[in-house]
């Protein structure tokens, strides 16, 4: 797990260093997102590398989003005048994120390659 959690962070890394050197418009993670599947490409056993490290992640990603709580409540008055605008555009974002990932996972399911069905 150890191997994974380096490689992730060393992803994100270069992700930040490539937006900070080129001035590329793009969040490092994303950046550090294309690098990884750039290298699962050319090294496929980086997956089973990375897995135990990122479930590890995902299973405690809430601990992740506490520092928020703190905050939203810091900024009630600018929730007091800009409250509806704001669940606006959450609710927006949120409705077009779904449809731009069933989108894209409708093209990708269209593009990969269907199972050949075995004789009995």
């Amino acid at each position: 797990m150890l191997k994974g959690l380096v490689l992730l962070f060393a992803l994100q890394t270069a992700g930040e260093l490539a937006t900070r050197a080129w001035g590329i418009p793009l969040p490092a993670a994303i950046i550090g997102l294309l690098l990884m599947l750039l290298l699962m490409r050319v090294w496929p056993e980086c997956a089973e590398t990375v897995a135990p490290a990122a479930d590890a992640l995902l299973k405690n990603f809430a601990l992740f989003l506490i520092p928020i709580g703190p905050s939203l409540l810091l900024l009630h008055e600018l929730w007091r005048s800009q409250g509806a605008a704001i669940a606006a555009v959450v609710m927006v974002a949120t409705l077009l994120t779904m449809v731009v990932t069933a989108a894209t996972f409708t093209l990708a399911r269209r593009w990969m390659p269907r199972p050949v069905k075995e004789a009995c």
